[in-house]
Formats: C-alpha cells, structure tokens, sequence
C-alpha cells in the first residue's frame, strides 16, 4: 500500500487525490483483489475504484499527456520523480506503477510508446520545480 505521508497538493488546477494503490503479485487473480479496488490497466496496480471513478472524472476531455501527468500525481510524490526518466525505475519497488501508466496510456487512451514516455518525463521534468 501506499504511504500515509502528506501527498503533494498543486496550488493551482486540477487536484488529483493520492490513490491508495496495492502492487499485486503476477500470480493473483480478480477474486484476490482488495474489496472495491480495479487493476489500472489490467497491471499489477490496484487502485480504489472510488478513486479512480473520480480521476476519470477530473481528466474527462483533457489532452492524453495532461491524463497521464494527472495519473503520476495520484500515484508519486514529487521527490519520488525528482531527478529521474521512465527508465530509471526499471527494477525498483515502483517499477510496477511505472508499467502501470504505460499501459493506462496503451490500452485506455491509445497513445503510442513514445508518447507515453514523453510525458512521463516531461512531469519528471517538472517535479523538479515543485
């Protein structure tokens, strides 16, 4: 699960919640989901439904890399991200969350590989300035 730390809150815009994600193991199936948790994308991502009904909501006719820049917020610190690119997670305890966006971004909103990333490090990018 995730920490109980004071999640990043921007000053201004669209305010994303910290989801109270569970990294599942490869080997478990739906019934083994947390009661009222949906895998993100199909990965090992769990997130509360609830949650994720009300980021859908909130990024609804948003631009694809604004919806995965907001998933980010729901799911990293800004020092979690600060000095980092997609690829420095590889192998990490947020690795998962990692595989997670980019399968959000495949399958939910069509965006192609490099897409993805481009954003992915564009919000990196920015964390450093938060």
């Amino acid at each position: 699960m995730s920490t109980s730390q004071a999640h990043y809150v921007p000053k201004r815009g669209i305010q994303i919640t910290k989801a109270d994600y569970v990294i599942l193991q490869s080997t478990e199936t739906e019934e083994n989901l947390p009661r009222d948790y949906d895998r993100l994308a199909g990965s090992k991502v769990a997130v509360p439904h609830s949650w994720l009904m009300a980021f859908l909501g909130k990024v609804k006719d948003k631009s694809k890399p604004f919806t995965i820049k907001k998933l980010m917020d729901g799911l990293f610190e800004p020092e979690d991200l600060a000095g980092k690119n997609s690829s420095s997670f590889t192998n990490t305890e947020k690795a998962p969350l990692v595989e997670a966006i980019q399968l959000f971004g495949l399958s939910t909103l069509c965006m192609k590989g490099p897409e993805i990333t481009a954003a992915f490090n564009l919000d990196v990018e920015l964390a450093r300035d938060r």
